[in-house]
């Protein structure tokens, strides 16, 4: 009997040292493999952050091409050096475009086309132009064709009003991601002939438009029309946007002028206004990190005419 309650008081103290030591080894493997599972669920989250970031990254090269190449196609010479040459589409359908008087984005100067690499190499691509396309936005009747004196050269014209289509794709371990399209809206000058594109916008200069009336440019900067005691009193330029207090494309690429005569948007006593040039287009500004506003851009010049 003794014996038998020595061996139960061994028996408990060696539980009681065991327990006193800290955790079984059955505690330490399960401890350790939910340790290596939160790990893995630490190092996946970190990776998916990071390439989620990646992906933004490369969606904002995108999305700055595109807004690039938005003001650069509603700046006249810019624009101009982009199109000049090329053959107007005969319909309302997008056709290929390619735009070799392009001068590149970042250190690229490449011409710009479907394949055009906005970031990254021809071997690993990041962003991507996949397709660059162009279209007539309406169709342009005869009726509406004019003949002018335009870069000196007269001629008969037509004013088209043009749509460009930008597809992109982002590429993210050699998989690619295509982004929503996007369009551009801008106006061209073509000879009505060869369609071949001679300008964008279409405001001609001052003796331009002395020419296109059958008259000359004064020494003065008047222009003599040929109807005896007439005119051109200076001329004035009002650009403006709405809604107001976000980016103006139009200000940027036509600034307003007031007439130098009267300092303002009106012509001198005794002269009458006649438009000279009128272009509208709706351009895509950005309000924040996810938002934009659609902004309506406005350009008229105006020529002041006195007739005695």
């Amino acid at each position: 009997m003794k014996f038998l309650f020595m061996n139960v008081i061994q028996k408990s103290y060696r539980r009681h040292i065991a327990n006193a030591r800290g955790i079984t080894m059955m505690e330490l493997i399960v401890a350790a493999g939910l340790m290596t599972l939160v790990s893995a669920g630490v190092a996946t989250g970190i990776y998916r952050v990071m390439t989620s970031q990646n992906e933004l990254n490369k969606k904002f090269d995108g999305s700055e091409f595109v807004a690039s190449l938005g003001r650069s196609m509603t700046d006249r010479a810019t624009c101009r050096s982009f199109l000049s040459g090329q053959i107007l589409p005969t319909t309302t359908e997008f056709r290929p475009l390619t735009m070799a008087g392009y001068k590149g984005f970042g250190d690229s100067a490449q011409p710009l086309a479907s394949g055009y690499i906005i970031a990254g190499t021809a071997t690993s691509p990041q962003v991507v132009v996949t397709d660059l396309s162009w279209r007539l936005k309406e169709i342009v009747p005869a009726s509406s064709y004019f003949r002018m004196t335009h870069n000196g050269v007269t001629a008969e014209y037509l004013k088209a009003p043009m749509q460009l289509r930008v597809n992109l794709s982002v590429y993210q371990n050699g998989i690619a991601t295509a982004l929503p399209s996007r369009y551009l809206d801008y106006s061209v000058v073509a000879l009505t002939g060869t369609r071949a594109v001679t300008d964008c916008d279409g405001a001609p200069s001052v003796a331009d438009t002395c020419a296109m009336l059958g008259s000359t440019l004064n020494p003065d900067g008047t222009c003599q029309i040929n109807v005896e005691g007439c005119v051109i009193r200076g001329s004035y330029v009002n650009s403006r946007c709405s809604p107001t207090g976000y980016t103006c494309r139009a200000t940027t690429s036509s600034p307003s002028r007031p007439h130098p005569e009267t300092g303002t948007f009106s012509c001198p006593a005794g002269s009458q206004a006649f438009t000279s040039f009128n272009y509208t287009w709706v351009s895509e500004e950005r309000t924040g990190k996810k938002s934009d506003i659609n902004v309506t851009n406005t350009i008229q010049a105006y020529m002041c005419m006195s007739c005695r």
